[in-house]
C-alpha cells in the first residue's frame, strides 16, 4: 500500500499553530508528510528455566522480520528472580542491576507499561541475564509486547 498523507499536516509536513508565528514541524509525521504505520500487534516471549538460586543465566531472542517496538511488559513465573534486559545489538542495558521480576513486568491482566516505548532494530536481539530469588526450580515466562513496523 502506498505511503497516505500525513492526517494531521496534510501532506504539508509542517502546521501552522497561529498566523503571528512560523509554521512549525508537523508533531505527528515529524515532518516527513507521511501518516506513520503506528504497526501490527506482536509479542515476543523469553521462556527460561532456572535452576534453584541461578545467578548470571543468560537467555535471548532475536527480533524476526521487523523493527519491534515494544511498548509493555507481562510476566508469568513459579518463583521471584532478578533480571537485566539489554538490546543485543546496541548492548543498552534498561536498568542499572538485574531488578526484582515485581519492579519491571506486569501480568497479563495488568501489564507494565513503558513509559518510553523502545526500538529494536530488525534481526537485533532482546537479551536477558537472569537470577533465581526462589530458591526452587522456577519456570519464567517473560513477554515482550508492542508492535512490528511492517514499513522498516
Amino acid at each position: 500500500m502506498a505511503p497516505q498523507p500525513c492526517k494531521f499536516c496534510f501532506g504539508k509536513g509542517a502546521v501552522q499553530w497561529s498566523p503571528q508565528y512560523p509554521p512549525s514541524q508537523c508533531p505527528v509525521c515529524n515532518g516527513s508528510g507521511i501518516q506513520p504505520d503506528p504497526g501490527l500487534f506482536y509479542i515476543y516471549e523469553l521462556p527460561v528455566a532456572l535452576t534453584a538460586n541461578v545467578v548470571g543465566q543468560q537467555a535471548a531472542l532475536q527480533i524476526n522480520q521487523a523493527a519491534f517496538k515494544w511498548m509493555f511488559a507481562n510476566q508469568v513465573s513459579t518463583g521471584n528472580y532478578a533480571v537485566q534486559i539489554t538490546d543485543g545489538s546496541t548492548n543498552r542495558p534498561f536498568s542499572n542491576q538485574p531488578v526484582h521480576v515485581n519492579n519491571l513486568f506486569g501480568t497479563a491482566q495488568n501489564p507494565f507499561p513503558l513509559l518510553t516505548p523502545y526500538m529494536f532494530n530488525t534481526r537485533g536481539a532482546i537479551q536477558a541475564v537472569l537470577n533465581d530469588l526462589s530458591g526452587a526450580p522456577n519456570n519464567v515466562r517473560m513477554a515482550f509486547a508492542g508492535v512490528e513496523l511492517t514499513n522498516s
